[in-house]
């Protein structure tokens, strides 16, 4: 029998609104990731069914935007990670932390994997005002229709700091569409409700969280 062809590649020879992107696919999935915008992940797209699981702004284009800019004046859509919170406040020490933290405003150092098997692009994200460096692998592998993500947080400060870290994938949610979390247990939050007000829910195999 002859072996299925893997079309499993990784580059960044790709640019969207004068932004670098780099892509990564399998026979399967293709993922879009833009550097400069906090490593945002732009596009997961279904081969099979050619549609992007990942919802657009219809107004607005992927840019780099200040660090203390409003994120819903300036999201484009897509994946990305809330660190070290989500809501602006001070920290420990005073200093003012932005909506939806700092990552999303930051560029991204990144380094681009590849095997027989499986490719992977690991980036890296330096906060600006938090002393901390946050490092994610994005794992795809061969004839997979899934992808891995792994973290490591490190301080690189001399003292240490608060996070409430989230991942934020904006999903163009679908009719017939299920998620199936492993999570038995979770706090519901509603927006702009304060976290002391967050409720405690008990679910059996799914878990809904409000957003944050």
């Amino acid at each position: 029998m002859t072996p299925q062809p893997t079309h499993l590649s990784i580059d960044d020879d790709w640019t969207y609104h004068g932004m670098r992107m780099v892509r990564m696919q399998n026979r399967l999935l293709a993922l879009e990731i833009l550097p400069e915008r906090g490593a945002n992940i732009f596009r997961v797209i279904d081969k099979s069914r050619d549609i992007d699981l990942l919802w657009k702004s219809p107004r607005v284009a992927p840019h780099v935007a200040a660090v203390h800019a409003d994120f819903d004046d300036h999201w484009a859509g897509g994946w990305d990670d809330a660190f070290p919170g989500g809501r602006s406040c001070r920290n420990r020490y005073g200093d003012l932390l932005p909506y939806m933290g700092e990552v999303w405003t930051a560029p991204a150092k990144y380094q681009m994997h590849s095997s027989a098997d499986e490719v992977a692009l690991t980036t890296t994200v330096r906060t600006p005002i938090t002393p901390a460096e946050l490092t994610r692998t994005i794992t795809l592998r061969a004839h997979e229709s899934r992808f891995t993500l792994s973290y490591t947080l490190r301080n690189i400060g001399s003292m240490p700091f608060d996070y409430n870290w989230g991942v934020h994938p904006s999903l163009a949610v679908r009719s017939g569409m299920r998620f199936d979390i492993p999570a038995t247990r979770g706090l519901v939050d509603e927006a702009g409700v304060d976290c002391s007000a967050a409720r405690e829910t008990s679910t059996t195999g799914r878990f809904c969280a409000g957003t944050t």
